[in-house]
């Protein structure tokens, strides 16, 4: 037996001990004074990796390309969490699970770590039903330094640490208050991308405050909402698709190039009940989306007129065949309109119904329209309708593109040689009817 602290090929141990190097490099550097560390089996090298912190462990993979993988057979995987994330922010915490009210422990729980990481992007994708879990202000109880607005009862006495780091809040079916979102957005200056979609809770909404830097909202499909009130200067995107709601906008300067309005709200904006918002975009926006739920009928003149719209999208899920020649009335409220874009959306059964092509009974020559794309073109009587109607309307035309691919997410394996036909019967149907100056492209 060797003397104490002297080892087999006389070196010192207590040598090593003394060096200062973590325990993986104390052991490594010994065992290669000794020379004997190649001659060790993969599981002998495995057993001594399992008595290594797991750090340690992972570290050796660096050392030679056997030692790559040895760490992954220990035996004993120790992770503490509260030494693993003790130091670290988290940049995006996202939930997607079909959870619903039942397992709300959990999901707080959840959600106070990611905020306690000073989580940047919080995105919750839950269960909708009847028993929804909910965001609510518990999440911040117990914490003295919350924001709240006077009429909680509770005054401002400074930012809460844990949620202003966020920049990116999206909540998905699940139920959220307008005052748990006044809450954020009062206290989260950093706030650029808010999105609530499927809350039935959600009923009046206010979004605005002294230290809002909202730039982009979404709502969608909140059932039970009755009123939207919008007072954003650094707000440049706005989608709603949804019920008919009261929508009221101001201050909202940087809302020019991204407004998205759909389904019930549509209608609302064909009724003229949104012309009192409309009108104080009217001398600025310039790109808007329009996503009716059903094909209906429209009268220009109950639209505002938007007299600085360059750019206007209709998108549309349809069935049968049925006219669209009333959306193609649109321009008529833009007189500045330079592209008008239409996508269809169709059954996954298309047929070619035998009917005459229609012609539209109003007349109105737009003289700065420029481009025209019609996306879901399939060659049916309301496709061609369309088409007829801006090359004989739009006396500024200079190019009209034709896409036959469907945007559905839920395509037959077959999509490809129905776009391959569109295609064709496109080239037949409008190849001579293009007035000269027309470029025609067919995608």
């Amino acid at each position: 037996m060797s003397p104490s602290g002297i080892s087999p090929a006389g070196h010192s141990t207590d040598a090593v001990q003394n060096t200062g190097h973590t325990p993986s490099s104390a052991l490594f550097r010994y065992c290669d004074l000794t020379g004997q560390i190649s001659q060790l089996s993969d599981d002998t090298l495995a057993s001594i990796l399992s008595r290594l912190p797991l750090e340690e462990a992972i570290r050796t993979s660096i050392l030679s390309s056997r030692w790559r993988h040895l760490w992954k057979r220990s035996t004993s995987l120790n992770f503490d969490s509260k030494k693993t994330f003790q130091r670290i922010s988290i940049e995006e915490f996202k939930v997607s699970f079909g959870l619903d009210k039942r397992f709300k422990f959990d999901i707080d729980g959840w959600i106070k770590f990611a905020l306690s990481r000073k989580v940047q992007r919080l995105e919750l994708n839950l269960l909708s039903g009847r028993k929804p879990y909910t965001f609510s202000l518990e999440l911040f109880a117990g914490i003295e330094e919350i924001c709240l607005s006077s009429r909680f009862g509770i005054m401002c006495n400074g930012m809460l640490a844990d949620v202003k780091s966020l920049k990116e809040v999206s909540l998905n079916n699940l139920h959220v208050g307008g005052e748990v979102v006044e809450v954020l957005l009062l206290n989260c200056p950093y706030l650029e991308r808010l999105s609530i979609c499927g809350s039935s809770s959600l009923i009046n909404l206010k979004v605005g405050g002294p230290v809002c830097a909202l730039k982009y909202l979404v709502v969608m499909g909140c059932p039970c909402i009755k009123s939207i009130q919008i007072s954003a200067s650094n707000l440049v995107s706005f989608n709603y698709v949804g019920v008919k709601t009261n929508l009221f906008l101001e201050n909202v300067p940087s809302l020019v190039d991204d407004v998205r309005i759909g389904d019930g709200m549509v209608t609302s904006y064909f009724g003229g009940s949104m012309n009192d918002s409309f009108s104080l975009l009217s001398c600025c926006l310039k790109t808007l989306t329009l996503k009716p739920g059903i094909v209906g009928f429209v009268h220009p003149e109950w639209l505002p007129k938007l007299y600085a719209l360059e750019l206007l999208i209709v998108e549309i899920t349809a069935s049968r065949d049925t006219s669209f020649l009333n959306y193609a009335t649109f321009i008529e409220v833009a007189p500045h309109l330079q592209k008008f874009a239409f996508q269809a959306a169709w059954e996954l059964n298309l047929s070619v119904s035998k009917r005459k092509v229609r012609r539209c009974i109003r007349h109105f020559h737009h003289r700065c329209l420029k481009e025209v794309r019609l996306g879901g073109y399939y060659g049916r009587k309301s496709d061609v309708e369309v088409a007829i109607h801006f090359l004989e309307n739009a006396v500024a035309l200079e190019k009209m593109i034709i896409n036959p691919r469907d945007e559905s997410p839920f395509l037959p394996d077959y999509a490809f040689l129905r776009q391959r036909a569109a295609r064709s019967r496109a080239k037949q149907q409008l190849d001579g009817i293009v007035p000269a100056g027309v470029k025609l492209v067919i995608l």
